[in-house]
């Protein structure tokens, strides 16, 4: 195991099992109509980043995709962070 494959890999399949299990804690918490909504979209972004960063640990070419769809459901995180206060 590299450096490369350290950062490109396992750290973001980390930061998205982590928001991953963070929504579901806060719809949980508050389970409205919108968040639900946010915790469906940030699990969907999750669950196709991670199945997309598993595929590349094979021979696949990398690409930036899992990677942005981690990064949106990130902001997404933050506003729903802010409707369950």
């Amino acid at each position: 195991m590299d450096t490369e494959e350290l950062l490109w890999v396992y750290l973001p399949l980390l930061i998205a099992l982590f928001e991953t299990g963070f929504t579901i804690k806060l719809m949980l918490a508050k389970p409205l109509p919108l968040n639900s909504l946010l915790g469906f979209l940030i699990i969907s972004l999750n669950t196709f980043s991670i199945y997309l960063l598993i595929t590349h640990l094979g021979a696949t070419a990398a690409t930036y995709t899992p990677h942005i769809a981690i990064l949106i459901a990130t902001a997404l995180i933050l506003i729903q962070r802010s409707v369950v206060k």
